[in-house]
């Protein structure tokens, strides 16, 4: 049993990363990141988000969903796809217990 109570011991372990960055070089990103962000909230804001004909889009994107082929797999009923994890489930039982009574 001794065999299976190996510990790792510290060489196991990866060394601690000596490359890591400066608090304040992580503090200018995240200032700069901030502003970015701010900026581009600023120009998302100025869109006109108006949708001038909603039917028109709405029959482009139906065009667009149909004439991407359907996976057999994603086109199957939810009565289909109940049978098929039935059936799994099934498959999935244990066998019968073995008899351990001692053979005469």
């Amino acid at each position: 049993m001794d065999v299976n109570r190996h510990y790792p011991s510290w060489e196991n372990f990866p060394a601690a990363p000596a490359d890591l960055p400066e608090a304040t070089q992580i503090a200018s990103s995240v200032r700069m990141l901030e502003s970015q962000g701010g900026a581009l909230g600023g120009e998302v804001s100025r869109i006109d988000w108006t949708l001038k004909d909603a039917e028109t889009l709405a029959a482009e994107t139906r065009a667009q969903v149909e004439a991407v082929p359907v996976s057999p797999d994603s086109a199957r009923t939810q009565v289909e796809i109940d049978a098929f994890a039935q059936s799994l489930r099934d498959r999935a039982k244990a066998p019968p217990p073995v008899d351990r009574r001692p053979v005469e």
